[in-house]
């Protein structure tokens, strides 16, 4: 850290006061610093001085553009400018660059600010608050400012509204005896949400900043329309869910009953062919049995019987037979 004399350091703040840019910002945003052509290459550093006179080292260039000690993980580079991310209190104050073979320094004034916060609805009228204690001081100017861009500029006594939002802006027109510079906005719209920034250049100068949130409303007649679409189709989901478990049930009860149809038929042709199957073999064995079982019967092929015959018996010399057989004889 280099450190310079008190002096050096105050004339330097009256410097960036007079003739250096003015950046300001609130805790957390990211913080563009524009390179020049001699920063782009070659050697050089973005420099911080501090209110004791003392000096910390941003980023440096070697070739390339490298963080500060201090720094590190919080500067990135663009095409066209230096970024010191996240900014917070600590980085408030006046910087510079140093580049070879650069002329005067470039000095840029940063004011970080920890805003305060204003919300209203779409439509409706916000004031911003700017309050400074005016008695017994000349205020050459006053100027509010958001994204860089000037909203309203008082020069006493004329008043210049900023471009984009004519006639919706205003200041009290009793400011200087009440030290009221708050800004009045009306009818917001949804575009005019962002930080905005109070600067009174006076005797003893005054800075601060409002973040204003814009929360959109949807219109009556647009929500009296949706609510019946949204309830309408809460209906027609909760049908097409019903309709749908009933097709699944309905399914479910067709395959279960294909299911038990099919079996009773099964069972029915099984007992049927069992019952047919019983009646021909009874039938089958009932004629094998009257074919060629014991008996004084003779079966034929179609299984008609006939009784035995026997032969008629021998006369020998016309006398009968004894009951002696033949084969006896």
């Amino acid at each position: 850290m280099i450190r310079l004399p008190f002096s050096a350091a105050v004339l330097l703040v009256f410097i960036s006061q007079v003739f250096g840019d003015l950046i300001q910002a609130s805790v957390g945003d990211d913080v563009k610093f524009p390179l020049s052509e001699e920063c782009m290459e070659g050697h050089g550093a973005l420099n911080l001085h501090l209110k004791d006179g003392s000096i910390q080292v941003v980023a440096s260039l070697h070739g390339d553009w490298e963080p500060g000690r201090a720094y590190i993980g919080r500067v990135t580079v663009s095409s066209d400018s230096l970024i010191l991310t996240s900014v917070d209190v600590n980085d408030q104050g006046m910087y510079d660059f140093t580049c070879k073979k650069k002329g005067k320094p470039e000095l840029t004034d940063l004011q970080v600010f920890l805003p305060s916060e204003v919300v209203v609805d779409e439509g409706d009228d916000a004031t911003l608050p700017c309050r400074s204690i005016t008695a017994g001081q000349r205020v050459k100017s006053a100027q509010w400012r958001r994204d860089r861009e000037m909203v309203l500029e008082l020069n006493p006594p004329h008043v210049t509204d900023g471009n984009g939002i004519e006639s919706r802006v205003s200041i009290p027109s009793d400011w200087y005896q009440r030290g009221d510079l708050s800004l009045s906005i009306k009818r917001v719209q949804l575009r005019d949400q962002g930080v905005y920034f109070c600067d009174v250049d006076k005797t003893e100068r005054h800075r601060s900043a409002v973040r204003l949130r814009v929360r959109e409303v949807v219109p009556e007649s647009l929500t009296s329309t949706l609510k019946p679409t949204l309830m309408s189709d809460r209906i027609s989901a909760l049908v097409s869910s019903a309709a749908d478990t009933d097709d699944f049930r309905s399914k479910r009860m067709g395959t279960l009953a294909a299911v038990c149809i099919t079996a009773v038929v099964f069972l029915v042709l099984g007992l049927v062919c069992g019952w047919l199957l019983k009646s021909h073999c009874s039938t089958y064995v009932s004629r094998l049995l009257r074919r060629f079982g014991p008996g004084d019967e003779r079966h034929d092929v179609n299984g008609a019987s006939e009784p035995l015959s026997h032969p008629p018996p021998l006369q020998m010399n016309g006398h009968k037979p004894s009951n002696t057989s033949q084969a006896d004889v």
